[in-house]
């Protein structure tokens, strides 16, 4: 499903007073204002395999907390910290706060 999608879908499924009051297409219209304003939903790395996809240069908030950022092919450093560590060992699910390759 698409992000336009799940937002139509969000929206047409709100609770109002009057059930008239939205239209399908009063609903395509708000998930699209909602999209040009800059929403996005946040990507998540949830297995191992789409951790080790994830590219050099991304930052990630890992389930413990952590904030880091993949260094190279087998490393990452957290931020704060002064050496890097197994990319690997990444506590899932992340939330990807930055990716360079979608600046």
């Amino acid at each position: 499903m698409t992000a336009r999608a799940e937002l139509v879908d969000l929206v047409w499924n709100v609770q109002t007073q009057d059930p008239d009051a939205l239209t399908p297409r009063d609903a395509e219209e708000v998930a699209d204002a909602i999209l040009a304003a800059g929403y996005r939903k946040r990507r998540v790395v949830t297995t191992a395999t789409e951790l080790e996809a994830v590219p050099r240069g991304v930052v990630l908030r890992s389930k413990a907390g952590s904030i880091v950022a993949r260094f190279d092919a087998v490393r990452g450093v957290v931020f704060g910290e002064g050496r890097p560590f197994p990319w690997g060992i990444v506590d899932l699910p992340a939330v990807v706060l930055y990716d360079p390759t979608e600046a």
